[in-house]
């Protein structure tokens, strides 16, 4: 007797409908039917009475109905646990990356000490915060980087780094002969920079103090990894949000800016998420962060 065919007869019975029972376990009608049909020739006996208009079960079905809910009950409650150990023993991470700091060394410091410690496999993808939050209550993604203020009460939140957007000049202009720049030092200023097709308000978060102020933006259509490229043609000046002791490309020197105030940002996930994996992944996050 195959007990998968004693849970359909109990589906049925419950709704004494195979066309119900059909949708609601997600099968054919036809398959449902014969599944029944053939419990019925292993048991020796009728479960059901069949009209054109109507189900009802036989007496033997009605004496084998109590039995057969508790058996799919159970067979429920196996497959519940069954998903909730593989979740646990999985050992992946997936992770959204965003675009303004894949770069960061506290990003790959992270990566580097979960994955070489052999604590699971990171998978990775990138996206601003809306989408890596949107992501994240769908479930395709783990844990997330995003700009500090955008997550709710959903979400459980680590800060992990603090960025500030430098000039990027080509060695030969002027201004690239002072340590440091204000505002209206760049008014005019001839700048390459990207525009993102959509999902404009982190950009504007960081790019937009700078850009609002009286510079000259050269929009590069190619979007953001051609943006140096450009800037190295035609001696353009750059926004860089890498630190301020990474190298400038050849040719060029980086330059603070005064008066801009830090962007945050901070890994987050959903609050309660209970994995093992996930967990041990927040906890080496919550050390990279002491150190």
């Amino acid at each position: 007797m195959n007990p998968l065919h004693l849970c359909r007869f109990a589906k049925v019975a419950q709704q004494l409908s195979f066309s119900a029972a059909a949708r609601t376990l997600g099968v054919d009608q036809a398959t449902l039917s014969r599944q029944v049909r053939l419990l019925e020739r292993e048991l020796g006996f009728a479960l059901f009475v069949r009209t054109t208009r109507a189900v009802r079960l036989t007496p033997e079905g009605e004496a084998l109905l109590p039995e057969a809910i508790a058996l799919a009950d159970a067979m429920d409650a196996a497959q519940r646990m069954v998903d909730l150990l593989s979740s646990e023993n999985d050992a992946r991470v997936r992770f959204g990356m965003h675009p303004f700091v894949y770069w960061s060394p506290q990003v790959r410091n992270l990566l580097d000490r979960f994955c070489t410690a052999g604590r699971g496999v990171v998978t990775t993808t990138s996206g601003d915060s809306a989408r890596n939050l949107a992501r994240l209550g769908a479930r395709t993604l783990d844990a997330a980087l995003v700009i500090a203020g955008c997550t709710g009460p959903a979400h459980d939140v680590l800060p992990l780094m603090n960025v500030r957007p430098h000039l990027i000049l080509p060695a030969e202009h002027p201004l690239a002969k002072r340590a440091s720049l204000d505002p209206a030092d760049l008014v005019g200023l001839r700048v390459a920079t990207f525009r993102p097709h959509r999902d404009h308000e982190d950009f504007d978060k960081v790019y937009g103090p700078i850009l609002s102020g009286g510079v000259d933006p050269v929009h590069v259509s190619e979007g953001a990894a051609a943006v140096v490229f450009h800037a190295a043609a035609d001696r353009l000046a750059m926004i860089s949000l890498r630190p301020r002791d990474n190298p400038a490309p050849d040719g060029f020197v980086r330059r603070a800016l005064n008066g801009l105030q830090p962007v945050s940002f901070v890994l987050a996930r959903l609050s309660g998420e209970n994995r093992g994996t996930l967990n041990r992944f927040w906890n080496t996050a919550r050390r990279v962060i002491a150190n």
